[in-house]
């Protein structure tokens, strides 16, 4: 840049010569810092964006993995409670203990995102809720009111549950393997 302006220079006055030497260096010189200062923004953005892109990718694996571990633990919860319920000649401390863990699955059950279930099968959403959910609360209400009635009707629909879970639960159990991986 300044070999060009160079001949030009030389019929100019020592003085100014140094003025427009000294111009000319400055101008190049707050280019670079100029184009430096943008190349470091530009990429400084890339690798922001790419950060929040494996990020993303990480936030979806997570919220998949909390999604799946609520979802599987209402269902183990509420399945051990229910084991526990069925043996004979219980004692009040031991029916006490399988109602808590009821209700530790009922409230899992209820954080369930019904996309999450979406992703597993486009019936699992409406089912989750309308047979295990509403199962597992009638069941609760009518224990606490002593209501036979509402008893029966959520063993009813938990029964209905129990049927769907069992014929889709392989189904179910790979297509949370496979969406579970890492890509």
């Amino acid at each position: 840049m300044l070999s060009a302006t160079a001949p030009a220079l030389l019929y100019l006055p020592a003085s100014i010569h140094a003025g427009v030497r000294a111009f000319v260096v400055n101008k190049g010189f707050f280019m670079s810092q100029n184009l430096n200062k943008y190349f470091r923004y530009l990429l400084w953005l890339v690798l922001v964006t790419l950060l929040m892109a494996c990020e993303s990718e990480k936030m979806k694996q997570t919220e998949f993995g909390i999604q799946q571990n609520k979802f599987l633990l209402s269902l183990e919860l509420v399945e051990s409670a229910g084991k526990s319920l069925q043996s004979p000649e219980l004692l009040q401390a031991e029916i006490d203990a399988a109602m808590i863990k009821m209700d530790k699955g009922l409230k899992q059950a209820f954080e369930v995102n019904p996309e999450f279930l979406k992703r597993l099968d486009i019936r699992l959403p409406k089912l989750y809720t309308g047979m295990f959910i509403a199962g597992i609360e009638n069941y609760r209400l009518g224990v606490e009111s002593s209501d036979r009635k509402k008893q029966l009707e959520g063993l009813r629909l938990l029964s209905q549950w129990s049927k769907f879970w069992s014929s889709e639960k392989q189904n179910i159990q790979t297509k949370l393997m496979q969406q579970g991986a890492p890509e």
